[in-house]
């Protein structure tokens, strides 16, 4: 890695921010943006903040698909998104993590929203079971883990199952 090599393999594996980032300014094989378009500083943050959880991937790109899809697969495994700061143009990723604090996130209230439509999930659509497939790091094959929310499944009288793969994991209690 060119950028932030301290924090660029977790155990045997590649911190995803890594991936994103060269995905983001190879000019001969990504995207080509350059580096002063990233917001270094939050990129760095995202990368430590992967890096203390012990989450690597390893996940070829095998160019069947577009460089837009690789990087939203990558973000898929950990959960993040990218963004453009509003007042700067450089691009950031958000890690979906709960470490906001409650009461810093805004109200919206008739105050300040108008409420033109109300739906609620019925129950079933709400997914009470989930099988991750991920990769298993002594053989290359697929491995699955399965969660279930019990009292989702005795509410709703059945089990209403939804199936995840994202073979960039290789640490099964990573998976789970």
């Amino acid at each position: 890695p060119k950028w932030y090599p301290a924090k660029a393999r977790i155990g045997n594996d590649a911190n995803p921010i890594h991936i994103i980032y060269e995905c983001l300014t190879n000019g001969s094989w990504g995207l080509g943006y350059p580096i002063s378009d990233l917001d270094d500083v939050r990129f760095k943050a995202a990368a430590d903040a992967l890096f203390t959880e012990g989450f690597g991937i390893s996940l070829p790109w095998n160019q069947t698909s577009t460089i837009e899809n690789f990087v939203s697969s990558v973000l898929r495994h950990f959960n993040g998104a990218l963004n453009q700061d509003r007042t700067t143009g450089k691009i950031f990723i958000t890690l979906i993590r709960d470490d906001y604090d409650i009461g810093d996130l805004p109200v919206l209230d008739p105050s300040n929203c108008n409420l033109e439509s109300l739906g609620r999930a019925g129950s079933g659509e709400i997914v009470n079971e989930i099988t991750l497939k991920y990769t298993r790091i002594d053989n290359g094959e697929l491995d699955a883990v399965t969660v279930q929310d019990l009292a989702s499944i005795q509410n709703q009288g059945r089990v209403i199952a939804q199936e995840i793969e994202l073979p960039g994991i290789r640490d099964p209690d990573m998976a789970a």
